[in-house]
């Protein structure tokens, strides 16, 4: 039994972890590359990041463009991405989104292990009004996210085509929510674009300080750095004041910067970097040009990132004497028909439990008495006192049964869906086809579409009590279920 009730002492929690960096995917000075050389598409330049310390888990990566120069002549922009994402590193690849010449790429990244962070990455080539037309124009994406305590969010412009006049863009974050964000496209004047792709990042009020939208706007003044200059660089800067009150914990923050978009004049090459830091508590934003660049406005937003979190084992749960995760604790890893024996004689007032278990605690030794169930961590509870506490996993499954079916019968399916009526994401199986191990449904279930002799049935702790659902016709609008044993990795 001491083997698997550790106490406190044998940490059960780990840290949260992250890394950031730049990374130079070409440049307009090194040797001739394809991206600048070649007309073919899709061409593109990768690299390969190696994390200084590897990650306990796979982290998640948010990125955005800290250095960009490419051809004038339209169609014209890049696209940036990340893949291959490991414990030790990724893969971030810049493309080329036309036949013209691709010059410099370099991208700011942060890699993080942190639940209370959710990076979404997201692009379209439906951009309807910005295809055409003049003045200024928009459209909205809504986007369904999975982190529930997300108040904060920055945006980071990392793929974009334009197609007629100036290269103007701008993304701003219209609402966020529980469940969704969304997201607005935006251009002015003449200029038309055609494809663009973006990533975000969420956090919660503990994790993550956001600024509001911000920009550099050029100063008409004759003496205006980008003005005054000839061919050579120039930079501006801009000081963002945080006080404590905003944030408590800025003295240990790290400061992070998306590039939302730019108004750039299209007579030369959009050259361009974005630099931030953190300079006696107060953020430090840097804009330079260089070549002949120039620009009416570059569009961006800040973020102060608290690494300051312990994340619970996935293997265990733990209680603890005091709200907040805070105070004496004990480890839990299987059931325990006495917690006096391993030296807990404390009201609990907050818990962990890891996604897919199930802690159960009784008022009275050998899981008797009144019980209490908890699937989620507790940040703090009404004290109150337990003798025993059962451990186990959630069971959550799906069955397909096919009753009868007859042989000229062409309806042999069943479609999930991400949305009521029969909308959003789907997943199809087919008779024949079975939920193995590697397959995975990648959404919580709100609609199905069930063939007629066909039976579906769900179990579900989290969602619906534990008890089986099945269902035997088409069910337009689910309270939702989640299948987290083949729901897809973040």
């Amino acid at each position: 039994m001491i083997f698997f009730i550790l106490l406190s002492q044998m940490q059960s929690l780990r840290d949260a972890k992250f890394e950031k960096g730049n990374v130079q995917i070409m440049d307009y000075y090194q040797s001739s590359h394809i991206l600048q050389t070649s007309t073919a598409l899709p061409r593109f330049i990768e690299v390969q990041v190696k994390l200084q310390t590897p990650f306990e888990i796979q982290p998640q990566v948010f990125i955005t463009s800290q250095r960009s120069d490419w051809e004038y002549q339209l169609p014209n922009g890049f696209m940036e991405k990340v893949s291959y994402i490991k414990t030790t590193g990724f893969k971030l690849r810049a493309y080329a989104v036309s036949t013209y010449p691709l010059y410099g790429i370099s991208v700011d990244w942060v890699a993080f292990d942190d639940p209370r962070l959710k990076v979404i990455t997201f692009e379209s080539n439906d951009l309807q009004d910005l295809t055409t037309g003049s003045g200024m124009r928009s459209v909205q994406f809504t986007i369904e996210h999975l982190l529930q305590d997300a108040t904060k969010a920055i945006i980071a412009l990392i793929g974009i085509r334009h197609t007629y006049y100036n290269f103007i863009v701008e993304l701003k974050i219209e609402q966020l929510n529980s469940k969704t964000v969304i997201v607005s496209a935006n251009t002015y004047t003449l200029a038309q674009l055609n494809y663009i792709k973006f990533n975000i990042l969420l956090g919660t009020d503990q994790s993550l300080w956001t600024s509001p939208e911000l920009s550099f706007t050029l100063d008409m003044n004759a003496n205006h750095p980008f003005i005054s200059r000839s061919y050579y660089n120039a930079e501006v800067i801009q000081t963002i004041l945080i006080s404590q009150e905003q944030f408590n914990h800025i003295t240990t923050a790290t400061p992070l910067i998306a590039k939302r978009g730019y108004d750039v004049d299209q007579r030369w090459n959009p050259c361009q970097f974005l630099n931030v830091s953190l300079v006696n508590q107060d953020i430090k934003v840097v804009l330079g040009l260089w070549s002949h660049t120039y620009v009416y406005g570059v569009y961006y937003q800040v973020a102060l990132y608290d690494l300051k979190f312990k994340i619970p084992d996935q293997n265990c749960a733990q209680i603890f004497s005091e709200c907040d995760y805070a105070g004496d604790s004990l480890v839990i890893c299987q059931s325990v028909s006495d917690l006096t024996s391993n030296a807990w004689s404390q009201p609990i007032k907050s818990l962990t439990v890891p996604t897919g278990r199930l802690l159960t605690l009784y008022q009275s030794l050998n899981y008797q008495g009144t019980k209490s169930f908890y699937t989620q961590n507790q940040q703090c509870l009404s004290p109150n006192s337990y003798l025993s506490a059962a451990f186990k996993p959630q069971i959550s499954f799906i069955k397909i049964l096919y009753l009868n079916l007859s042989l000229g019968s062409t309806c042999r399916q069943v479609i999930f869906y991400s949305q009521c009526n029969y909308q959003g994401s789907s997943y199809t199986l087919n008779k024949g086809e079975h939920l193995g191990s590697t397959q995975q449904i990648p959404f919580e279930i709100k609609s199905i579409n069930i063939c007629p002799d066909i039976v579906v049935q769900f179990r579900d702790p989290k969602y619906q009590g534990g008890e089986v659902k099945m269902y035997q016709t088409s069910q337009s609008c689910l309270s939702s279920f989640q299948f987290p044993k083949y729901r897809k990795p973040a």
